[in-house]
Parts: C-alpha cells; sequence; structure tokens
C-alpha cells in the first residue's frame, strides 16, 4: 500500500478523534469556553481515602490568545464560596487542578469560574452505601388497606427501596410479593399502599406479613427484615350513629354501630366509653369498657352519674382486641346528652342574721338574703326560688298572707312590713319538676326586739383580693351579743347596689372587733355584718364604701350628680360615703371635656375645689348647646387622687348665637333686592331662621338658608337692610346694608301717530 496513503488515512482518523473528543467534553448548559473532568455528576464514597479532583481546562482559542498565561485566572468555588489556592493545582497555561480530602457528607456544586463567570460546573455528592431504617412502619385502616412507611437514611448518593413480603405460617418457598414504592412528599417518607383494588391487593385474612425492605446503590446493598403483626395494627373508623336512646337520673342508655368492614375480623373488637359532665371533675372519667365479637349493633348503659339535669359530654371509641397501644383507638364518636331531671336537691343556705331592715315611718322594707343553691343542686329546667312570709304574733297563731315581693336569685324583698310585728320566711327552690323537699326559715322581729347594730363597719382593700374588716360593738344591748357573721358577696357594683351574687358568711365570736379575709378579685366584694344571739339578730348592715390601703387615698366617689346646667356652666353635686372617716380629703377635682361624634375625650380639662367639705362644683366657661363627660376624684392630702367616679354625660343649654356676617345684594330690580350673608360664627344652639330687617318691616327665612329676596318694595327708594340669626333667641343685627331699588322701567307708547317715554 502506498505510504503516503496511510499517513493521509491516519491524520484523518486522528482529526475525528479529536472532533469526538472536543465535542464530547464540551460542557453543557454554559458557552463553550472550556471543560471540566470528569464530565457530570462526582460521586465519591464518604470516609474512603479517595480525594475530589476535578481539572478545568480553557478550550476557547480566541480567549486563550487574548490573555496570556490564562490558567492564573481560573479558581473553583464551592456553592459560589471561593476555594483556598491551596486547594488548587495549575497544570500548564490553560488548565488547573482541584484536589479535596477528607471529604465531608454533601450534595454541593463545584464551579470552574473565570473572572466570575461560569466556565463549566459539576454536582459533587459525597455519601455511604445504604444506612438502615429505624422507624418501619406499617398500619391497616378499618380493615379495608394497608399502608408501609419509612424514612430513607439521610444519604447524597441515590438509593432505590424495593418492599417484598411473605407469610411467615405458609409453607416454605411461598411466592414473594412485592409493592409498588412511592414517595410520600409531605412527609419525605417512602411507602407502599394496599386495598382492594390495588395489584397485588390487601391480604387481609394473614395474622403475620415477613416483610423485607432491600436499600442498593452504588457502593453496596442492605437488607431489613421485619415482622409484622397485622391485626393489632388495625385503625379502625369511629363508631357510627351514635346516640342515646333513654336516661335517667343517673343514667344514659346509650347506642352505637361498628364500621362495618370491620365486623367481621376475627380477633373481636374493644369498645371504651369515656365521659365528662359539666358538674363534674373537668377530666375524661373512664365510663366502661368491653369486647364483642362479629357484632354490628351495641347497646351500653352509662351508670354512676352523679348528677340529675347534667350535660355529659360522650365519647366512644373501638379498636381491634389485642392492639393494646393507645394509638390503635380509633377517633372518637361523640354527642352531648342531658340526664333526667328531678325536684331541687336542696332548699338555700341562710344565716340567723341574713336579713336586712331598712325602715321608714311605722313601716319597714325586708330583705331576705340567702347563698344561693349550687348549680349541680338545682336539678332542672327554670329554677328559681319561692319565699312565703308568715305573719307571728303572741296573741294569735301564726297566718300567711299574700305580701307584694319581688325575688331575685339572691334575695327577697318584701315592701311596706310592719315595724311592730315578727315575721317568719319560709324558703324553698323549685324548677319544672317541683319543689324541694326541704325548705329553711329566716325570722325577723318587731324593730324593737332586734340586737343593736354594730357601728363603724369598715373594710380597707389591700393588694390581690385581701381586705380587713373592723367594727365597734353596738351602742345598745351589747351585752346581748353571742357572735357576729360577717357576708360577704361578689356583685358588679359596690353598694347601694343590692348583691345578686353568692352569698357567703363566716361566724366569729363576740369579743372579735376585726377580721381579716381574701376573696377572689373576679367581682367587687361587697361586706356586711350581723350581731346575733341564739333567738334574734340585727339584720345585715353592709359596708358602703372601700378604703384603699395606702394612706393616701379614698375609694372614688360613687355617687355623683347634676345639680343645675346653664348655657356656659354645669354645676355637680356628690356624696362621699366614707368622708366623716378619714382626714385625709383635702378636696375634689372636676374632670370634663367636649364630646366630638366619636366616644371619648376631644380635649380634657379641670377645675379643683380646695375645700375638703364641699359637696358641690361648677365648672365655667363652657360652650354653650354642647355636650360634655364629667368625672371628679378626691384630693387627698398627700397629693394623690382617688379613681376617677363613673363619668356623667350632659348638654350646655343653648344661648344667642354671634352675629350674621358679610351682608351683601347680589341682586337688585326697582321691585326687588336678594342678599346672601355668612352664618354666625358660633351658632351656640339650633339655628332655626334668620330675621331680615328692611326699613322699619321685619320678615324671617323658613329655615337657615343664608339668601333671602326682598319682594315688592318701592322702586327708586333707599332700604336699611340688616340680618340676625336665631335660636331660642336672636342674635344682634348685622352690619347695615344702605342701598336704593332701581327707578321704574321705561316704555315708549305710540299715540296718534307720536311716541310718548313713559316710566313705569
Amino acid at each position: 500500500m502506498d505510504k503516503s496513503f496511510l499517513h493521509i488515512k491516519v491524520i484523518s482518523i486522528y482529526l475525528l478523534i479529536s472532533a469526538v473528543c472536543r465535542v464530547s467534553y464540551s460542557c453543557s448548559g454554559f458557552p463553550g469556553k472550556g471543560l471540566t473532568y470528569p464530565i457530570g455528576d462526582i460521586f465519591i464514597e464518604y470516609n474512603t481515602s479517595t480525594p475530589l479532583e476535578i481539572t478545568c481546562t480553557i478550550t476557547d482559542e480566541k480567549l486563550i490568545n487574548s490573555k496570556g498565561n490564562i490558567s492564573s485566572y481560573l479558581a473553583f468555588e464551592r456553592s459560589k464560596s471561593r476555594i483556598p489556592a491551596d486547594n488548587i493545582i495549575r497544570l500548564n497555561e490553560t488548565s488547573i487542578k482541584l484536589v479535596e480530602r477528607n471529604l465531608k457528607k454533601m450534595n454541593e456544586f463545584y464551579s470552574c469560574v473565570l473572572d466570575g463567570n461560569i466556565i463549566c460546573l459539576n454536582n459533587v455528592a459525597v455519601g455511604t452505601a445504604p444506612q438502615e431504617v429505624h422507624d418501619f412502619s406499617c398500619i391497616a385502616y378499618n380493615y379495608e388497606n394497608m399502608t408501609c412507611s419509612w424514612t430513607p437514611s439521610e444519604n447524597y448518593i441515590p438509593t432505590n427501596y424495593t418492599l417484598s413480603y411473605t407469610f411467615p405460617h405458609l409453607r416454605p418457598g411461598n411466592r414473594i410479593t412485592y409493592c409498588n414504592v412511592t414517595d410520600d412528599l409531605p412527609t419525605l417518607k417512602k411507602k407502599c399502599f394496599w386495598d382492594l383494588n390495588t395489584q397485588p391487593h390487601y391480604r387481609q385474612v394473614h395474622e403475620l406479613y415477613n416483610f423485607t425492605l432491600k436499600a442498593v446503590n452504588r457502593y453496596g446493598t442492605r437488607e431489613q427484615v421485619f415482622l409484622f403483626y397485622h391485626f393489632k395494627n388495625i385503625l379502625s373508623n369511629p363508631p357510627e350513629n351514635l346516640s342515646c336512646i333513654n336516661s335517667t337520673t343517673s343514667s344514659l342508655f346509650l347506642y352505637w354501630k361498628v364500621p362495618n368492614s370491620i365486623v367481621p375480623i376475627p380477633t373481636g373488637l374493644e369498645h371504651r366509653i369515656l365521659y365528662q359532665c359539666r358538674f363534674g371533675p373537668k377530666i375524661w372519667q373512664n365510663g366502661g369498657m368491653f369486647t364483642t365479637d362479629e357484632k354490628r349493633e351495641v347497646f351500653y348503659n352509662l351508670t354512676g352519674l352523679k348528677y340529675p339535669h347534667d350535660y355529659c359530654d360522650i365519647r366512644v371509641a373501638i379498636r381491634v382486641r389485642g392492639a393494646d397501644e393507645e394509638r390503635m383507638w380509633s377517633a372518637n364518636s361523640s354527642i352531648a346528652e342531658l340526664t333526667s331531671s328531678t325536684i331541687p336537691g336542696t332548699p338555700p343556705n341562710v344565716n340567723i342574721g341574713s336579713f336586712q331592715t331598712d325602715i321608714a315611718s311605722l313601716d319597714r322594707d325586708i330583705y331576705v338574703y340567702w347563698q344561693q343553691v349550687p348549680i349541680e343542686m338545682r336539678n332542672g329546667e327554670y329554677f328559681t326560688y319561692d319565699v312565703i312570709a308568715v305573719h307571728e304574733s303572741s296573741k294569735e297563731p301564726p297566718y300567711t298572707t299574700s305580701y307584694n315581693k319581688s325575688i331575685t336569685n339572691s334575695y327577697a324583698k318584701f315592701p311596706g312590713m310592719s315595724v311592730y310585728s315578727s315575721y317568719k320566711f319560709i324558703i324553698r327552690s323549685k324548677n319544672s319538676e317541683g319543689y324541694s323537699k326541704k325548705s329553711v326559715v329566716v325570722k325577723v322581729p318587731p324593730n324593737n326586739e332586734l340586737l343593736g347594730e354594730p357601728v363603724m363597719f369598715t373594710k380597707v382593700a389591700f393588694d390581690n383580693g385581701f381586705y380587713k374588716l373592723s367594727w365597734e360593738e353596738p351602742k345598745t344591748g351589747a351585752q346581748y351579743v353571742e357572735n357576729y357573721t360577717l357576708f360577704w358577696c361578689g356583685n358588679e357594683k359596690d353598694r347601694p347596689y343590692q348583691c345578686n351574687g353568692y352569698l357567703n358568711w363566716i361566724v366569729v365570736p363576740a369579743t372579735t372587733r376585726e377580721y381579716n379575709i381574701t376573696v377572689k378579685e373576679e367581682y367587687t366584694t361587697q361586706f356586711a355584718i350581723s350581731a346575733n344571739n341564739g333567738s334574734s339578730s340585727s339584720g345585715m348592715v353592709w359596708a358602703t364604701c372601700t378604703l384603699i390601703h395606702n394612706n393616701k387615698l379614698i375609694s372614688k366617689i360613687k355617687e355623683v350628680w347634676i345639680n343645675r346646667v346653664g348655657s356656659t356652666f354645669i354645676e355637680l353635686g356628690w356624696k362621699l360615703d366614707c368622708a366623716d372617716r378619714s382626714d385625709n380629703v383635702a378636696g375634689y377635682v372636676i374632670y370634663y371635656c367636649p364630646r366630638a361624634k366619636e366616644p371619648g375625650c376631644v380635649r380634657r380639662m379641670n377645675t379643683t375645689i380646695s375645700n375638703p367639705n364641699a359637696l358641690s362644683g361648677k365648672i365655667t366657661d363652657l360652650i354653650p348647646y354642647t355636650t360634655y363627660m364629667l368625672t371628679v376624684s378626691v384630693m387627698n392630702t398627700h397629693g394623690s387622687e382617688s379613681l376617677e367616679s363613673d363619668p356623667l354625660y350632659n348638654t350646655t343649654y343653648e344661648d344667642v348665637p354671634t352675629e350674621p356676617y358679610d351682608l351683601e345684594a347680589v341682586n337688585i330690580t326697582n321691585s326687588s333686592i336678594s342678599i346672601t350673608w355668612q352664618p354666625p360664627l358660633k351658632i351656640n344652639g339650633h339655628l332655626r331662621n334668620y330675621h331680615i330687617y328692611f326699613n322699619n318691616n321685619v320678615t324671617r327665612t323658613e329655615d337657615n338658608s343664608t339668601y333671602y329676596e326682598l319682594k315688592n318694595l318701592r322702586s327708586d327708594t333707599v332700604y336699611n337692610i340688616s340680618v340676625s340669626a336665631c335660636t331660642l333667641q336672636c342674635s344682634n343685627r348685622s352690619t347695615h346694608l344702605i342701598l336704593s331699588t332701581n327707578t321704574g322701567r321705561k316704555k315708549f307708547m305710540h299715540l296718534f301717530g307720536s311716541s310718548i317715554l313713559i316710566s313705569l
């Protein structure tokens, strides 16, 4: 063969191979400036001596020629962070090499860059052979389907999983069944799912599964075997159609259905009843647990419920017998049912001194108080109290008559009762089912047989609901007192409002003059005291105000009222309940502000009354026809103030407005003058109309319009015009406007061929 031909053939093959290599080594996705080797993704096994080596070469001849020694401009970056030069080897004028040892587990991008521009990049994954799975678990739902799942161990080397199973109780060599492994993206887990429609389908009847989980990647294979107890891991749907079909005062007869698909399970089912009643402890109580076998309908009598007419929240769950873990209970089915009603379990509680008398001439109003029946003892709907007054006389047997009365949840008021008579008040509780079996009695003697009332009963408030109560013995009959009863009652407001809350009391010896008590701060607490012996009582004496224990201040004023109102002033009156027991009062401060359309104050002002004995105060220079919010606080000798009283709202009277201005004529004819003006700067009330004065005449607008036309005027006549604005009273007149109507219009008439000029 010709040698020259052979030489040409070798050169052609070389060029072809070079072209193929150049195409194969190009860096995909980036301009053809250069390339890296190895090409594409790089995988390295962790904790081996294998280093990471990447060579970067510039292949663009134009770029090579534009910069001498171009490799000195090349660098490597790891996730956009420059790699130190110690890890870089310069191979020649166009190539550099990265060498990294002792690699950590990672999955990162390595870039070869020239002057900040990427030449080529590789994804580098450092990982291990498949690692052990620690959370493999399976659960079957309602005997209808089953799911197995596991979390792949963290590994940057792509790993494939397969799951297969056999049934241990079958003969050796039985067929291995595989499932379709999928990704559960929300949990980042792998899973297999079977139901009656999948291939392979869910095998319900087998109690044991023997699962083999196989993981494979480029560095190895790992197999794990799991024995799965099928029946112990079936989670049922909740019971169906839970209802109460009968009740007594202490039981509820329940009915429910087992979900149809789980009825045939061979192990049977457990049923659990939990309940929590409105009047019982706020914890879930066990109402019973039992088992059934292949039973669709279930009946159960929940007994031992403590209170009649009590709402009970009932939860029923089921699980497969033998599935002992708490997590295997189904979701609860729930109902709220009411036990049956009956008559109240008790009358209210009373004390010998739980009454109050307000005397007016020969009559008295009698208030009878009681401690409300606990809600759990009321036993039915429409609960209330019944109070009967029995007139007692030493000369005649007791008799009952119909007295006027008003009954609340905490007391009954009997107005207009005789001060000379003795009364017995019989109190029962009642509801829709009837009256309580027992009753209680409060006796109120004639006024002259009542024990003397304790005096100077005072409550001093400390922090955190702590009070100090003090009193002095009665001024008369103190020798007959055997004990005192201290009452307290939570209410929205303090005295003089009657307390509608829960009444408590404690009895202390006759020698006691002071008592400390701590109460809840949820409401305002009212306190009262009675002096008692074995046969009589003084009745309740209420503490009328609260002293704050800081040596500085009394409580806020509770009684504030409006004495007088004018167009520019408001006078307030007030009364201090405890002023006669304190020498700390230095004066009073009246706070006031005009109210805008929105709630709250626009501009807050105050007036100080320096007289500690003052019972009223006047604020002046107010704006007429304006609503003000007013409060009063007490100044003490230490420079502090009490809380402000509850706000009062009042409107000043109307007053004379200022005069209108900018009166001008806008049109003048020979018989009319049209005028306009600006309304008063201060209207000081409701502007009703304007009066227009012209010479000796006056007229008025129909509304508060600022335009008016004076009609039927005389031509060529001078008029003196002014305007006043009127609320309840009219203002001064505006500046005067003096002007003349036009001369009458001219008209030519043609008479007998001649023209005559006539002024009309």
